[in-house]
């Protein structure tokens, strides 16, 4: 379906990931990508951005046919040439619907599509009339891989060059409408710690990010708090470093309980993959927390979301991969989480940044097209159930994910 769940053309504005080997080329670059438009209003039409809603200010206007960077399966996206700084919100200080940069696309004076980049904290809530009845299986859940790997980009290095994955921190994330969180924790002894002499802290691979776990339940308990009818996915995976025996896990649980307590979705209740929206809403117990290893909680807690990865640089085998494995886990009846990046080859490719860039040159290049291709394919949409991306922003993800959501409602 290229269009949104009605079939009219859609506007998002995204933020693109950037090309920081090209001196920084369109890094936090605002653009849009538009999917719908006819070839004769891609061809006429003219792209106008202000800086809001109220058009008093006119920031850049652009025509298509001149300016269109990407197009895939019919969508498009154009840069604008402008930058959008990073944003860390807390809960005490956030906004609640459009943010800035207000778009449109006249053909002849008329508008044809419009958009506006936003965060989307309620869009459970906002959809409940119509998905409620949605098992959370059967639902699209935007997702972040490696949620936890977030840093403000000031330039790239060996080491943050493929350690950093998101730029925005979980609070934020989850107030632009995230809702499945990718956590790859790591245990550090520390004698005078409360969680059985651990500290826990987020790692990709073996690479420190120095953010906590503690701050990013913090985060996703604020969240909670202040929208109780949003459900937010937690997953533990991995577990890179220091779980070498139970104490480590325990410890862990016993932070996640301090955390998010009665928040969290217990195992005396309906099984997660069949409970409703509605239901799961309505039950107040809207942190699902997942273990990938969980020999020590099983008792306690479910077994981790699944991944669909890819290990691949190569486009065209990631969605075959992709697309095989949803087909196949779509019958099992347990969340799985299509992790939709390419991945960098060899300890060479990493050291000489064969790929121009690490996971932020890697997501500028390959997230509209993955993005788009979630949208058109017939097998990727009908069987998708979490899509997580690097560097989100760059996408519209989540619009997407409301889109099929809304769509399997209806069918």
């Amino acid at each position: 379906m290229p269009t949104d769940a009605w079939g009219r053309p859609s506007l998002s504005v995204v933020i693109s990931a950037g090309q920081p080997r090209d001196k920084n080329s369109r890094v936090r670059e605002v653009a849009v990508v538009v999917h719908g438009l006819t070839d004769s209003e891609k061809r006429d039409g003219i792209l106008f951005v202000y800086e809001d809603m109220r058009r008093t200010k006119e920031l850049a206007r652009l025509p298509l046919r001149e300016s269109i960077a990407e197009e895939n399966l019919g969508s498009i996206k154009v840069p604008t040439g402008l930058k959008f700084d990073p944003t860390w919100w807390r809960p005490d200080s956030f906004p609640t619907g459009n943010i800035t940069y207000y778009s449109n696309i006249r053909v002849l004076n008329r508008v044809v599509v419009e958009g506006c980049l936003r965060v989307q904290p309620r869009w459970m809530e906002e959809l409940l009339p119509e998905i409620r009845r949605l098992a959370l299986f059967d639902m699209a859940i935007p997702s972040t891989h490696q949620s936890g790997a977030y840093k403000i980009f000031k330039g790239q290095n060996i080491v943050n060059r493929y350690r950093d994955c998101q730029e925005e921190d979980v609070f934020t994330q989850l107030l632009y409408g995230i809702r499945a969180l990718d956590l790859r924790p790591a245990a550090t002894k520390n004698a005078s710690s409360a969680y059985e002499g651990f500290d826990y802290w987020i790692y990709h691979h073996r690479f420190p990010t120095k953010n906590s776990v503690k701050s990013i339940l913090e985060d996703v308990r604020s969240f909670l708090d202040l929208f109780p009818n949003e459900v937010v996915f937690v997953d533990f995976h991995e577990f890179p470093s220091g779980f070498k025996n139970s104490s480590s896990f325990r410890g862990l649980e016993k932070l996640v309980v301090e955390v998010l307590g009665h928040h969290i979705y217990t195992k005396d209740r309906t099984y997660p993959a069949f409970a409703t929206l509605e239901n799961v809403v309505q039950g107040g117990k809207r942190a699902i927390v997942t273990f990938e290893r969980n020999d020590d909680l099983k008792d306690r807690y479910y077994s981790g979301i699944r991944h669909i990865w890819g290990n691949t640089d190569k486009l065209d085998k990631l969605k075959r991969i992709i697309t095989d494995r949803q087909i196949q886990w779509k019958h099992q009846r347990w969340f799985f989480n299509a992790m939709a990046q390419t991945t960098a080859q060899g300890a060479w490719s990493v050291i000489s940044d064969k790929y121009r860039g690490g996971v932020r040159g890697i997501a500028h290049r390959d997230n509209f097209d993955i993005s788009t291709w979630f949208r058109h394919d017939r097998d990727a949409r009908t069987y998708s159930n979490f899509i997580a991306v690097d560097y989100f922003l760059s996408t519209d993800i989540v619009d997407l994910c409301k889109d099929i959501n809304l769509e399997r409602a209806h069918t």
